[in-house]
């Protein structure tokens, strides 16, 4: 059995504060996930989720600076000055919260970060704790 990486959409670019920054947009529907790196990956680590992962909402991946397509970073790069980089690139992208997070590694304690300051951004999980559990 041979197993093929999806396919990513087209690398774009954006001048930002922190500089020029690449990401990917692409999938369409009510929820917007944003997929966040782990240290020394690029957005293209993200591949095999694709195409299929563009059926569950609006899809969102970006290079941090520094990393693969991206600007050297102009500042330390805190947890803060990477979420103030990922919002406003977001925006720029057009995508409003709130936020799918989904976190490789790195990128986990970015998303939890993200979440802790931002909680109005972020969609969270239903509650299921009082739902009936199945057998």
């Amino acid at each position: 059995m041979s197993f093929r990486l999806g396919m990513l959409p087209p690398i774009q670019v954006a001048q930002t504060q922190a500089g020029r920054l690449s990401y990917v947009v692409s999938g369409f529907g009510a929820s917007t996930i944003v997929l966040m790196n782990g240290a020394g990956v690029s957005l293209e680590g993200w591949r095999g989720l694709y195409p299929r992962i563009e059926s569950m909402g609006t899809v969102f991946a970006w290079n941090r600076a520094g990393v693969k397509g991206s600007d050297a970073p102009r500042q330390p790069q805190t947890g803060v000055a990477v979420i103030a980089s990922m919002r406003e690139l977001l925006r720029y992208a057009g995508l409003e919260p709130p936020y799918v997070l989904v976190g490789h590694s790195l990128g986990g304690l970015f998303a939890n970060l993200f979440a802790r300051l931002h909680p109005r951004e972020v969609r969270t999980a239903p509650d299921r704790s009082h739902a009936p559990r199945r057998p």
